[in-house]
This record gives C-alpha cells, structure tokens and sequence, in this order.
C-alpha cells in the first residue's frame, strides 16, 4: 500500500487535525452520558472538557520536549503520553477540589479515553506520524548502515519485518518516514516514497478498539468504583508497550527500551499498587468504594 500526498493533505482538509477534534468531541460525549449513569452531574464533564482539551495539548508538548532531552533529540515533538498523564492530573484536582470520588469520575472516562486514542492513532496515521519499522531484508540495513543501536530502531524484530509483510505501507516524499531513510541513505535523493514500514498507528487503534470493547464486557463484573478506569490503563500500557518495539520513531532509551516504554511500565505498576490498596481499604470499610447496580 503507498500514502499518497492527497491521502494526507487535502487542499482544505487535515485529516490529523480533522480527527483530533472529532476524537475530543467523541470522547465529551461518551464521557458526558456516562456521568449521569454514575451519579455525576453532566456539568461537571462541560466544565472539565475544555480544560483538558488545553492542558492535554500542553502535556503532549512538555512530554515531546522531556522526550527529546532523554532520547538526545531523537523523538516526536508530541507524545500521547505527555497529554494522558497530564488529563489524569487536571481531573484528579478537579475531583479533589469540588470534593468528587475519584473512582467515579475516572470511571466516567474510562470508555471515552479509548474511543479517542483510536481516532487519534488514525488521524496519526493520514498524519504521517509515529511511523514503524522498516519492512525490508535485515542485510540490507546492515549493508548501509554500521550504527547497530540506530538498527534496534528501525528494525526491533527482523523476522516480523521482512520485504513480503503484506500489510507494510510506503509515505511520500517530504514525510517525517522518508525523510528518516533519506538521511540514512537508504533512500535516493529522487525517490517519490519512503520505504515500507509497519502501519504502527493502525495497529494500536486496532488493539485499543478491542480493548474498548473487553472494558465494555467486563464493566459490568467490576465490583469498585475506578477499576474500569484502572483496567483501561493497564490495556493500554499492555499495547503501548508492544507497539513500541514497532515504531522506527522513538529512539531508545535504555537497552531496547523507548521513553513511552519505561512510562507504561511505572504507570501500569502504579495502577497496580492503586488497585491493591484500594481493594484493602473496601474490605476494611474505611472507604466507600463498592459500586452499585447501575453503576
């Protein structure tokens, strides 16, 4: 499959920026109906929609710019990650301030923060963004290039990133991919497109979206406020993680590890910690965190 530049941008169109507000809007929907089922005032969700939409977009920048001093420059100028932590932060002082329950109101996003990340991952995708290993012969890199960390990169696991993978695509010339494997040398300086490369983005939309719907299945088995929210941090560090190795973007951070690799391991642990020690204060009743049947 090969992007073409009318794929990415139309002449009066941004597909990117065309998804990044449906996905805000999508997810103030969800996370609005949703609100009233667990007992919470919708105004609540008006108020806090554009203040995360801002601090978000603010979070994403801080976390490219963290990312770049880590990797060496190495890294996007936005990171989904930067925007998540961020969100997480402004409705946990909110919460706290208008004297909300935490677990409700992270409940109340937990099924609008994955419908937005697959919009999102898509619009990354038309955007030419968080792009993926290269799908060639291994000999072949090796070949033009002797930098073996800078290999680790660009082609994690060889064996899943051959010529033949039917679902590699190409970016045209001018994209952040294309200009990766010019500047390597692995490209022409008349070349149209980049080399193929995994379809990263539309992998972990894929993945999200099947996780939406396990939250949706077992949402109704969860016992105390916040594990739905809980759970879909936890999915999403378990995707996160393994769409890592894929993405030619990050740049590595200690051994094979990327930035956003070592956040999904501290965030997941975090949730686990979270979700053992509320578990404890419900049994010892010094916290009212069980859910009620229509929550």
């Amino acid at each position: 499959m090969v992007m073409t530049p009318g794929a990415i941008w139309w002449p009066s169109f941004h597909a990117y920026g065309f998804l990044l507000v449906a996905a805000w809007a999508l997810g103030w929907w969800l996370a609005r109906r949703r609100a009233r089922r667990l007992g919470i005032a919708a105004w609540h969700i008006d108020w806090l929609s554009p203040v995360l939409l801002v601090g978000s977009a603010l979070g994403a920048r801080w976390g490219g710019r963290v990312s770049q001093f880590l990797a060496d420059g190495a890294a996007n100028d936005r990171v989904l990650f930067g925007g998540l932590l961020a969100a997480v932060g402004l409705v946990i002082a909110y919460g706290l301030a208008t004297r909300q329950p935490l677990g409700r109101l992270g409940d109340a996003f937990a099924f609008s923060l994955p419908a937005g990340i697959v919009l999102l991952r898509v619009g990354c995708f038309f955007g030419g963004c968080c792009w993926g290993d290269i799908c060639t012969c291994p000999e072949r890199l090796a070949a033009a290039v002797d930098d073996p960390t800078w290999l680790r990169q660009v082609q994690t696991f060889p064996a899943l990133s051959g010529g033949e993978w039917p679902l590699a695509v190409c970016y045209p010339a001018g994209s952040p991919a294309y200009y990766q494997h010019l500047t390597a040398g692995l490209l022409a300086p008349s070349a149209e497109r980049s080399l193929p490369v995994h379809p990263v983005p539309l992998y972990e939309a894929a993945a999200v979206l099947m996780l939406w719907g396990l939250l949706g299945v077992a949402d109704g088995r969860l016992r105390r406020w916040g594990e739905s929210f809980l759970l879909f941090v936890l999915g999403y560090c378990a995707i996160r993680f393994v769409c890592e190795w894929f993405r030619a973007d990050s740049a590595l951070l200690a051994g094979n590890l990327t930035p956003a690799q070592v956040v999904c391991l501290g965030a997941a642990s975090a949730c686990a910690v979270t979700w053992l020690v509320r578990s404890w204060l419900a049994k010892q009743g010094r916290v009212e965190l069980f859910r009620t049947r229509d929550g």
